[in-house]
């Protein structure tokens, strides 16, 4: 990974505006713009209840509370739904991050940085019903496929930078490689911990005990670094 992606902190894209393009029709009320809301709330939790394979559009509306007229005056099937709802998680997580890896991470323990990038994913993901439902749809399907890897790419992007404003004598591979086990690490486990309010709080308090002592060991305890406190 080249400069840009490394040693400086990477600019947000645009692409996250165009979201409406899943939508079968742009809505021109609020109306419109209040039922296109309630549908993809409803999706989110009919996801999460039932997984994205046995869920039906007519669940979907059921939930809503809207007959599957109006559900597809906006979206001709689930996977359009599944597409909005992806665009609409991860232009929340990118938000998320952007307000996360600050420079005010280059300056914190290891632990505080652990917990301070850990805390908040682990928020959102219990807070968003659904989410993890189409994370793991997207491996089979080419069209969220893409808006996922997407995500990753910027979480690997922006962690790399501040593991780069940290650890200062690192090489740029080293950097990257960490970097991605860490997002690796950190999926895998938040997947494995459950979903909403039941995630198992001892497996995330094991995934800050691994990425600790995995940043320690690779690139060497806070003591025996000198990245500099005042950058």
């Amino acid at each position: 990974m080249g400069r840009s992606a490394i040693g400086r902190q990477p600019r947000n894209r645009q692409s996250w505006s165009k979201s409406l393009a899943t939508t079968r029709r742009v809505p021109r009320q609020a109306r419109g713009e209040r039922r296109i809301a309630a549908i993809l709330e409803a999706a989110a939790q009919v996801f999460y209840e039932v997984g994205f394979d046995a869920a039906t559009t007519g669940l979907i509306a059921q939930r809503a509370h809207t007959a599957i007229g109006s559900l597809y005056d906006f979206f001709p099937n689930k996977q359009a739904i599944a597409q909005r709802l992806s665009e609409q998680f991860c232009a929340d997580l990118r938000a998320l991050v952007e307000g996360i890896l600050t420079d005010q991470l280059v300056r914190v323990p290891v632990s505080q940085l652990v917990d301070d990038i850990i805390d908040p994913l682990v928020e959102y993901h219990q807070t968003h019903p659904g989410f993890e439902a189409l994370w793991l749809q997207s491996q089979g399907d080419p069209r969220l496929a893409r808006i996922y890897q997407d995500l990753t790419e910027t979480l690997i992007t922006k962690t790399a930078w501040i593991i780069a404003r940290r650890y200062t004598k690192s090489d740029k591979a080293s950097i990257l490689r960490a970097s991605q086990i860490c997002i690796t690490t950190t999926r895998t486990l938040l997947s494995l911990a459950g979903d909403r309010l039941g995630l198992d709080s001892q497996i995330i308090a094991e995934l800050k005990i691994m990425i600790r002592a995995y940043l320690e060991a690779v690139f060497g305890s806070e003591s025996e670094n000198s990245y500099d406190q005042k950058h």
